[in-house]
């Protein structure tokens, strides 16, 4: 059964989910938040929620205030929009950044040896 035009389509829960985690993750209240675009704090729990569909103009002020290029909200999937990253992702994205150099060179080169085919696992593949 086809969804009504007014629920939210799959992207937008997607987006206002990422909106949420990255809110979080950056310590602001919905009412900053809110503050920081122009609109109330009901509204940012109404994009947050998938209620409300957010214009092109506010997700790039939303994503200027989180301090992220709006593109942080879709991947490129040769041809149209794919998902956006998930929370989890987007939360270890703003953790990542707030690290000093020497700790974002210690967690690439954790993450690399993790990603290694073979490295003792009983799945692995040799």
């Amino acid at each position: 059964m086809p969804s009504s035009p007014k629920s939210p389509a799959s992207l937008d829960l997607t987006i206002a989910r990422a909106i949420r985690a990255l809110r979080e993750a950056r310590g602001l209240s919905q009412a900053k938040l809110g503050e920081a675009i122009g609109v109330t704090f009901q509204q940012v729990q109404k994009y947050e929620r998938g209620a409300n569909r957010i214009s092109s103009s506010r997700l790039q002020r939303i994503a200027d205030t989180l301090n992220v290029p709006v593109s942080t909200f879709f991947t490129d999937a040769g041809n149209g929009v794919d998902e956006p990253l998930s929370e989890s992702a987007l939360t270890i994205a703003v953790q990542y950044e707030n690290l000093d150099e020497r700790d974002r060179t210690a967690v690439r080169a954790l993450i690399d040896a993790l990603s290694q085919p073979g490295r003792g696992r009983p799945d692995s593949q040799e």
